[in-house]
C-alpha cells in the first residue's frame, strides 16, 4: 500500500485544479472533477 500524498502534492493539485476549472468554465468544456467519480 503507498502512503498518502504530503501537504506540497495537495497544494499542487490544488493549483492545478483552480487553473483547469477556470479553462474549462471559460470555454464551456463541461464539468471538471476533482476526485474520481462513476460518470454514467
Amino acid at each position: 500500500m503507498n502512503p498518502t500524498p504530503g501537504t506540497a502534492h495537495q497544494r499542487v493539485v490544488g493549483k492545478l485544479y483552480v487553473l483547469l476549472e477556470s479553462h474549462v468554465r471559460r470555454l464551456g468544456l463541461g464539468t471538471l472533477l476533482l476526485v474520481p467519480a462513476t460518470c454514467g
